[in-house]
């Protein structure tokens, strides 16, 4: 059985958005996904849903390709 790689949306939000809850954080950095046209449609092909909880590795990617490393 293979092992799948998934990166958890709340701690990546932490890590992007300067707040002290992970709920602000998860609201914010869902904002910040939207302010950025091309990225909210990329994510949207690869399936990605605002109440997910985990990115797949082509998600986190396209994330780190728009935003930078956190």
């Amino acid at each position: 059985m293979g092992n799948t790689v998934t990166y958890q949306i709340t701690a990546i939000a932490m890590d992007y958005c300067d707040v002290d809850r992970p709920a602000n954080a998860r609201r914010r950095f869902n904002y910040v996904l939207r302010t950025y046209p091309e990225l909210w449609e990329e994510l949207k092909k690869a399936n990605y849903h605002t109440r997910q909880r985990y990115f797949t590795p082509k998600q986190y990617e396209l994330v780190v390709r728009f935003l930078g490393e956190p």
